[in-house]
């Protein structure tokens, strides 16, 4: 028989029984925070992913929409050195024609002397306002 204050191989075996349920509980809650971390990283990485993603797509909408704008911009200015050009031109051309069919024309006068002051006359002529000038002549 056994002593009365040792315990019974029933009892060492409920012992072991509930050590061993209690490491496997632990176990599979470190297995549980383990893949929850691993989820958890999964999720993350695929947010930032997605997060990349879009601001490539912004990024390349935004370039697009300011090349446009630019070029745009380039067109009208191109197109407004064009009239600026002509528009001297033709003062440059008329205006002195003006001021000897009327020489005291203060208009014509201030006129005058606000685009040349603003405008000096190039005294290289473009080659198309060459060709022009070779038609009036």
């Amino acid at each position: 028989m056994s002593d009365p204050g040792s315990p019974s191989p029933g009892e060492i075996g409920g012992v072991f029984a509930g050590l061993t349920a209690l490491l496997v509980a632990f176990g599979g809650g470190a297995k549980w925070i383990l893949g929850w971390t691993e989820r958890r990283a999964a999720s993350r990485s695929a947010k930032l992913d997605a997060w990349h993603a879009e601001l490539k797509d912004r990024q390349e909408q935004l370039d697009a929409a300011e090349a446009e704008y630019q070029a745009r911009i380039e067109a009208r200015l191109k197109d407004l050195e064009r009239e600026n050009r002509a528009l001297r031109m033709a003062f440059h051309l008329v205006g002195p024609t003006l001021r000897q069919i009327d020489p005291h024309n203060q208009q014509l006068a201030q006129a005058e002397a606000l685009l040349s002051a603003a405008f000096p006359l190039d005294p290289m002529v473009p080659p198309d306002m060459a060709q022009i000038f070779h038609a009036i002549d």
